[in-house]
């Protein structure tokens, strides 16, 4: 059978545009045995996509949902296929359709697969082929009546046992197309793990895996690595660090077997903190980076945000990866309750720790999260486009819309260290030109 991946083009409003391989579609496609599938990425390939399904003519096709704000862009795929090849199956997966599937009733796909799609997608394959009804799969929201119904949990529990090479021969054709890294770098993505053990109030990861935390062995994970030609290896994880001592001997492994490749990944403060040994181990190995979720340099608002750090664990991990020479670009959120004099604060903060790359996000109630119900009544829109972290989609409560933005966008755009890497790295001139247009608009 024909199987059309499709990672979707990015959404006209959208602020960082950073399209790297589409590890999702690469997972999905090394599961697919037997079928022939093709990956189609439109945020780098201009082909049209009635054009595509044409020439491929697929019997099935994937599209995946990234994030909330990719919503829309996805509603108008599964109408643009639909037209295009009615007699194909629309499949649709992610973190947003998997919670909310109602969002995609009136888009109609026939299919969404609820949470991790590696070994369900696979069965919804085995079912068009053979003619059995996609109600017999297990793991799906399935369209009956123009409203969608869960077939129930997956037959086959998730696990990461047998994990498997992502399919990067697929995507090869793109190579050229996809950002280099600020260092030239060409950049491979791959995971560890899967979930994460936090409940951060702001976030939704977390219950696609129902609150489970995963985490491949050891072996596995090594045995990828040796494949990949990349220069710079990615870890896509929610939390890398999550099981410190499994994380370590990888680490210790690719010393070992001196393995020569630069490795960056997300992390949290606190298993920095407390793992001196494990920073270490990964910055022998090669980690020249670490994304961490800081989120304020308030403790009062950490807690708030169910966070099981505090200001003083974040200039700890701040500190260690200062000492074994791991760059830090650590996440920020601008409440909608901030003052001018929050937003010096902060800017000062950033400024004086020289974090590289620092990212400032807009507290959003992002559709999904204990955050998403508790501020239904206060949303000033309901546009997904706009829940991107960096649009307003809740009332500033000190300043004016144009004041707030005007504030915010400086964080990025006075910000020297931004500045420095906007010289070399297109995509990241590229945001801060966006950024530059998105205080405009509020103006």
């Amino acid at each position: 059978m024909k199987i059309l991946l499709i990672q979707p083009e990015d959404t006209k409003s959208s602020i960082l545009k950073l399209p790297f391989r589409p590890l999702t579609l690469e997972l999905l496609a090394a599961y697919l045995d037997g079928h022939e599938v093709d990956v189609f990425d439109m945020r780098v390939d201009p082909t049209p996509l009635a054009q595509k399904l044409a020439a491929f003519q697929p019997r099935l096709v994937g599209i995946t949902c990234p994030f909330s704000m990719t919503v829309p862009t996805v509603a108008r795929l599964i109408t643009q296929v639909k037209a295009a090849r009615p007699e194909a199956c629309v499949v649709v997966g992610g973190v947003h359709p998997s919670l909310l599937p109602h969002d995609f009733e009136a888009s109609a796909p026939d299919v969404i697969v609820n949470g991790a799609g590696e070994h369900v997608l696979p069965e919804v394959a085995a079912a068009l082929e053979q003619g059995r009804a996609l109600s017999e799969v297990k793991g799906l929201h399935l369209r009956e009546g123009g409203r969608f119904r869960s077939t129930g949990a997956a037959a086959q529990p998730y696990d990461l046992k047998a994990f498997r090479v992502p399919a990067r021969q697929l995507t090869q054709k793109y190579v050229d197309r996809y950002p280099r890294s600020f260092k030239g770098q060409r950049t491979a993505l791959t995971v560890a793990t899967r979930g994460c053990p936090y409940r951060c109030n702001f976030c939704a990861a977390w219950k696609v895996q129902g609150g489970k935390y995963l985490m491949r062995e050891v072996d596995n994970i090594y045995a990828e690595l040796e494949t990949i030609d990349d220069e710079l290896i990615y870890f896509f994880d929610d939390n890398a660090f999550g099981n410190a001592a499994r994380m370590k001997e990888l680490a210790l492994r690719i010393t070992a077997r001196g393995l020569a490749k630069d490795f960056q990944m997300w992390a949290s403060a606190d298993a920095i903190a407390a793992h001196e040994d494990l920073i270490e181990a990964w910055a022998a190995a090669g980690l020249k980076r670490l994304f961490v979720g800081f989120e304020s340099c308030d403790d009062e608002q950490l807690r708030g945000y169910n966070k099981r750090a505090t200001v003083a664990t974040n200039e700890r991990a701040f500190e260690l990866l200062a000492k074994h020479k791991v760059d830090l670009s650590p996440t920020f959120i601008v409440r909608p309750d901030f003052t001018d004099a929050d937003f010096t604060r902060l800017g000062e903060y950033l400024v004086a720790h020289r974090f590289l790359m620092p990212y400032t996000l807009i507290y959003t109630p992002l559709p999904g999260t204990a955050l998403w119900e508790q501020h239904q009544a206060e949303l000033i829109t309901r546009d997904h486009e706009h829940f991107d972290l960096m649009h307003l989609t809740l009332e500033p409560t000190h300043l004016s819309r144009s004041a707030f933005m005007t504030r915010f966008t400086a964080l990025y755009l006075e910000n020297p260290t931004w500045q420095a890497v906007a010289q070399k790295m297109p995509a990241a001139r590229e945001m801060l030109e966006n950024l530059t247009a998105l205080r405009a608009m509020y103006a």
